[in-house]
């Protein structure tokens, strides 16, 4: 699977700023992450706001949420994996 490493950042949403998460695998940005704010779903954890490539709407839907950074980069892993050239 390939690496995805994280990048924390803050990202603009209605609610105002949020935490978020730049995806980046190989040095390409493939997702924007946010963290559901406390209190505001019934469920907690991390939100893709975009997706790039092979995390995009194109190729894919993803989970509704992550329920941690862990469960979204393996979901990223998976998608990369899957639409890599095959040799």
């Amino acid at each position: 699977m390939s690496e995805v490493e994280f990048t924390p950042t803050t990202v603009a949403i209605d609610g105002g700023p949020c935490e978020g998460r730049l995806a980046y695998s190989g040095g390409a940005l493939v997702a924007v992450l946010t963290r559901l704010p406390e209190g505001a779903a019934e469920r907690q954890g991390w939100y893709r706001e975009a997706g790039f490539g092979p995390c995009g709407d194109l190729f894919t839907v993803p989970p509704a949420i992550f329920a941690s950074l862990d469960q979204a980069r393996d979901w990223i892993s998976e998608k990369i994996a899957e639409h890599k050239p095959k040799s």
